[in-house]
């Protein structure tokens, strides 16, 4: 990938004006950052498009244009972020295992990235949503890593790397890591199917979160949660001029005039795969 990466600008969207020594103090800072400053959101698949994923485009969406993007626009942002640092990191796929029943075989349709370090090879992972480690996480199996998001382990299983977070005292399955590096082509591949499956999870439903310290905000259509560190929860219906509201000040999305009557469009229109907002 040929880039032209402005790394001074990217350290001003997450808020870093420290030393840029790299190594894992440096990476925790970076990721955390990233976490509470960049929004997780599928709103380019609900309305129709395929995000791009060239250095360009992720540096006008994300860092200048005050808007999120999911796992395959984030992690090749802090890709970008991390080379210009020094750093090498790979880009590996998962196959997502968070609400998906036992056995049922899926692509492998989630980015991470691992970075080889002085400590050992670390996950590095900006783009999971509502439920991404804020922190780097070291490939050790079964050992318990603490994160300002709480808790997660990896498991070694046939596969790859089952990434796992601790909830209400037992781990739930997030996603299997799979071991092989990937090329861009594999990336655009599956952003693609991600961004254009009908039915799916993005292409019928409005999807937001954002990780600021002590607490995370995730949005399913119209619903709003906001969860603490401690496990407090509290959620709310968003309905009109609320929910636009909400994603702009509660998640920090700008959408200019045509994208909001163009969100509004499709969250009034009646879609297959669409999940009820509960109360």
């Amino acid at each position: 990938m040929t880039e032209a990466f402005d790394l001074p600008a990217y350290l001003g969207r997450i808020g870093w004006s420290g030393p840029l020594r790299p190594g894992l103090p440096l990476l925790r800072d970076l990721v955390a950052r990233h976490a509470a400053a960049i929004p997780f959101e599928g709103i380019e698949a609900l309305l129709g498009r395929t995000p791009a994923l060239d250095p360009a485009a992720l540096q006008a969406k994300l860092v200048q244009g005050g808007r999120g993007g999911w796992c395959f626009e984030q992690n090749s942002l802090l890709l970008l972020a991390l080379r210009a640092l020094g750093l090498a990191p790979r880009r590996l796929l998962a196959r997502v295992r968070y609400g998906v029943p036992p056995g049922t075989p899926v692509p492998r349709t989630h980015l991470a990235l691992q970075l080889e370090l002085p400590e050992g090879p670390h996950l590095l992972d900006v783009g999971f949503g509502g439920l991404l480690p804020t922190a780097p996480l070291a490939l050790r199996p079964g050992v318990v890593q603490p994160t300002p998001h709480g808790e997660f382990r990896l498991l070694q299983e046939a596969g790859g790397w089952l990434l796992q977070a601790a909830a209400g005292g037992d781990w739930l399955d997030l996603y299997l890591l799979g071991p092989e590096p990937q090329e861009p082509a594999d990336i655009d591949a599956a952003n693609w199917l991600v961004a254009n499956r009908p039915g799916g999870l993005f292409t019928a439903n409005l999807v937001a979160s954002l990780a600021p310290p002590g607490r995370r905000l995730m949005l399913l259509n119209h619903r709003l949660t906001e969860r603490t560190a401690g496990g407090a929860e509290q959620a709310a219906l968003l309905e009109g001029p609320a929910l636009g509201a909400a994603l702009r000040d509660r998640l920090g999305i700008r959408l200019g005039p045509a994208d909001r009557a163009a969100l509004e469009a499709a969250m009034a229109a009646d879609r297959p795969g669409r999940l009820a907002a509960m109360p």
